[in-house]
């Protein structure tokens, strides 16, 4: 159970991260995410495209 505990928190941390850093750049929030889930499933290893000063805002 702990080893449950300590990925949730792992996982919740990094989704967080994800939230912040696209209101801090002024995107949104859900788009950037979405765009974010479709990248890494596409393009697993080109990870830069996603970085906020290189998404357009639209």
């Amino acid at each position: 159970m702990n080893l449950c505990i300590n990925y949730f928190e792992w996982v919740s941390g990094d989704f967080c991260g994800l939230v912040e850093t696209a209101k801090a750049n002024g995107l949104v929030v859900h788009d950037y995410i979405s765009r974010c889930l479709q990248h890494i499933a596409e393009q697993p290893n080109n990870l830069e495209p996603l970085l906020p000063w290189n998404i357009e805002r639209g």
